[in-house]
């Protein structure tokens, strides 16, 4: 688990969340409530390459239209197991 976590709200534009995954510095990126800022969803390289593919712009659109719904999100303590 890193301890700096990248986080990007809900009405972030995709390209600008693009960049770290594509790249393959992490994986995903967190998507965030703009007001309360739980996790809502998660943003995943696989599924920007699933926008691209699709022929979707990511400067046209914003991180909560391609990203992966019902996210299950734990807390930096809950066990394992």
């Amino acid at each position: 688990m890193s301890p700096q976590v990248i986080a990007a709200k809900e009405n972030t534009n995709a390209e600008q969340i693009s960049a770290g995954p594509l790249a393959e510095e992490f994986n995903g990126v967190p998507v965030i409530d703009d007001d309360s800022g739980a996790v809502i969803e998660t943003g995943t390289a696989l599924d920007i390459l699933r926008a691209i593919q699709g022929g979707k712009k990511l400067n046209t659109m914003l991180a909560r239209d391609i990203m992966t719904p019902n996210t299950s999100v734990l807390k930096k303590d809950t066990p394992v197991e």
